[in-house]
């Protein structure tokens, strides 16, 4: 979700819509262009890192790092969600 956010703001150019400049109840990183485009990207590497380490450890079959691969994905949600309720 985060990599389609990227391209489409960042290489097509597809801005309609999105509340850039902080009107209303928006997250901070709403302020400019520039910046959302840096925090999906941030956020699709990270979430891209979690699901190929979930992927390795289910190759591997091993249950221990399939957990942490779970636990952190949960995590990063979890801050992801929080992450959008500053303002």
């Amino acid at each position: 979700m985060h990599l389609e956010e990227w391209f489409m703001i960042s290489v097509l150019g597809k801005t309609a819509g999105y509340p850039f400049g902080g009107e209303g109840p928006t997250p901070y990183y709403y302020k400019t262009t520039d910046l959302y485009v840096i925090v999906n990207l941030i956020w699709a590497i990270i979430f891209s890192a979690t699901l190929t380490f979930g992927i390795i450890t289910i190759v591997r079959k091993n249950v221990t790092g399939l957990f942490a691969a779970l636990g952190t994905t949960v995590l990063m949600a979890v801050i992801m969600i929080a992450q959008g309720m500053i303002e």
